[in-house]
């Protein structure tokens, strides 16, 4: 716990907290760019804190839920989609990745 306050300290609480709305920016912009994704977060930033949840018209929320989770995507299943909760340590490059999967799923 000492370790965790301390790096959260130490970063700043207002650097993680714009690290953290810029990476779920980021991965809203990315998944509305596939077709059949709904973004069920709100999408006003004053709304939504460091969660994003989305669905797919093309493959059920479990399903898709099932198949990241075997990509080694690190997701869970939430409010009727699927949630991506990036903290900010996540580097942009695992949201690519987890965004890859995503759109090669539902295509």
């Amino acid at each position: 716990l000492s370790a965790s306050l301390s790096l959260l300290l130490e970063t700043g609480l207002a650097n993680i907290e714009d690290q953290i709305e810029q990476r779920v920016s980021y991965l809203m912009d990315q998944l509305k760019s596939i077709k059949g994704i709904r973004i069920l977060t709100p999408e006003p930033t004053e709304k939504r804190a460091g969660i994003l949840t989305f669905a797919s018209d093309r493959v059920a929320s479990e399903a898709l839920y099932n198949q990241l989770k075997a990509d080694q995507v690190v997701c869970a299943p939430r409010g009727g989609g699927v949630r991506f909760s990036p903290h900010f340590y996540t580097p942009v490059d695992a949201l690519d990745r987890a965004v890859q999967a995503v759109a090669r799923i539902t295509a």
